[in-house]
C-alpha cells in the first residue's frame, strides 16, 4: 500500500468509478480509476490510474468517431 502523499498518514486504497460523458452529442459511461486516503479522505491519481482514464476516453472518442462508418454496421451506435 502507498502513504497519502497530502497527509502522509493514511494509506490510499484503489477506487473505480464511472463518469457519464458526452462527446459530439453521443452520451455515454466512462470508468476512472483512482486513489483515496483511509484518513484525510483525499482522492488522488497515480501515474499508471491516470494512463488509464486518459485510454479509456480516448476510446470513447474513437467509438464516437466511427458510430457512423459504414463498415461497423449498426452494433456500435450508441456506445
Amino acid at each position: 500500500m502507498n502513504t497519502c502523499p497530502i497527509c502522509e498518514e493514511g494509506t490510499l486504497v484503489n477506487k473505480k468509478s464511472t463518469c457519464n460523458v458526452t462527446y459530439m452529442g453521443v452520451s455515454g459511461k466512462v470508468n476512472f480509476y483512482y486513489s483515496q486516503c483511509t484518513t484525510c479522505d483525499s482522492e488522488v491519481a497515480c501515474h499508471w490510474q491516470t494512463s488509464v482514464n486518459k485510454d479509456n476516453m480516448i476510446y470513447f472518442h474513437r467509438l464516437v468517431d466511427l458510430k457512423d462508418t459504414p463498415w461497423l454496421g449498426e452494433g456500435i451506435k450508441n456506445p
